[in-house]
């Protein structure tokens, strides 16, 4: 290797390694000198992530949406159509959408009617409801399972660590959709307990991600002053361990979330998830998958809301992880943007470098007065 190449990839990655603190004093109120925790930088680098924020805004106004029209539990929701069959229902405009009809923007059935007849409408705002109870008990079940497992397996080591890991590695082994089919029945209509029982099965992720921090953070000296100083090994999980591990069990919880929607709706279409009277975005496409060439927004308006959710907090995971970790979203680890997608990769990084040297120029340029300041009256560094 060349003498000029080996300066060039030490150049490279002193660049990388002075990114968090170049981003950390952008995000620096120069002109007060004030600074900021590392709870309060994480908040503000994830305010600054547009697509982390435009998909939080979506995300909340599609929840809003869902259950302010279908209600929440006995409080009723403003869409006055319900979601079961009623007696005596006619069809409307041959069950398509009336959208801008005379009666309104969204008239009486704005999604249209589905074959029995019952308003569209009504079923899909009361399925995206469901899928997002859904979705996020079985993210929260799953890593207050792995928190745990992982944490005693990485702190204690030994035999209990070898049994918890054979345990995980048992739960990968066996297929989801095997346990839901078995589990399932058990659940019947109520959401909650499908929500639990796939909870149950879907820790492991979290698992291993905590017992790595875990095992990195067991090494530190404020885990050996802990230990010196007589902490009960609960405490010191609890108060030290968990806390320092904050920002993979977020990052891990967001995706979570998105790959809940999706284990939801893959076994509601199966007919192992939700089952009637209830309904979910999955059921919906399940059930109305022959009208896809005769009435296709049957299936595409339970589609779009699937795919609007895994989206959304997938792009918030993003933007929580580059947050927590801005020195990763610059190391190669990262999703290609729309320029490479269209094949213009080396219009895109002579992009990035120029974007790479002027945030450095910058943080040279804020630089230059504390290190003038730093010399005394002869230039003399003291």
């Amino acid at each position: 290797m060349s003498k000029d190449s080996m300066n060039s990839q030490n150049s490279e990655r002193g660049s990388v390694s002075d990114v968090a603190e170049v981003e950390d004093l952008k995000l620096t109120d120069s002109a007060q000198g004030k600074s900021y925790s590392q709870s309060r930088l994480v908040m503000r680098r994830f305010f600054r992530h547009g697509p982390a924020m435009t998909s939080l805004v979506i995300l909340f106004a599609t929840s809003v949406l869902a259950f302010s029209a279908a209600g929440i539990g006995p409080i009723a929701g403003w869409w006055d159509e319900p979601y079961r069959l009623q007696p005596g229902a006619t069809t409307y405009n041959g069950g398509e959408p009336t959208w801008f009809s005379d009666e309104g923007i969204l008239g009486p059935h704005p999604f249209g009617q589905d074959g029995l007849p019952r308003d569209y409408f009504a079923r899909v705002m009361r399925g995206t409801s469901n899928s997002l109870i859904i979705a996020f008990t079985i993210a929260i079940v799953s890593s207050v399972i792995g928190i745990a497992l992982g944490a005693i397996a990485g702190f204690f080591r030994g035999w209990i660590e070898s049994v918890i890991m054979r345990l995980t590695d048992f739960v990968i082994v066996v297929p989801v959709i095997m346990l839901a089919a078995i589990l399932g029945p058990l659940a019947g209509s109520n959401i909650w307990i499908l929500a639990l029982i796939l909870g149950c099965v879907t820790w492991t992720s979290m698992a291993r991600l905590v017992r790595a921090e875990v095992l990195a953070l067991r090494e530190r000296e404020f885990v050996a002053a802990a230990v010196a100083m007589g902490a009960s090994a609960s405490r010191i999980i609890f108060k030290h361990m968990i806390p320092n591990s904050i920002g993979v069990i977020i990052v891990n919880l967001s995706f979570a979330v998105a790959a809940g929607v999706l284990l939801e709706s893959s076994l509601s279409y199966l007919g192992l998830g939700v089952r009637s009277p209830e309904v979910s975005l999955g059921m919906l496409i399940e059930s109305n998958e022959q009208a896809m060439n005769t009435r296709p927004h049957l299936f595409w308006f339970p589609a779009f809301f699937i795919v609007l959710i895994a989206l959304t907090v997938n792009f918030i995971g993003d933007g929580l992880r580059d947050a927590f970790d801005p020195r990763r979203q610059r190391t190669g680890d990262r999703r290609p943007d729309l320029l490479s997608v269209l094949g213009l990769r080396g219009l895109s990084i002579a992009i990035e470098r120029r974007k790479r040297a002027n945030r450095e120029r910058d943080y040279a340029t804020r630089r230059e007065p504390d290190d003038s300041a730093a010399t005394d009256d002869q230039g003399r560094t003291p």
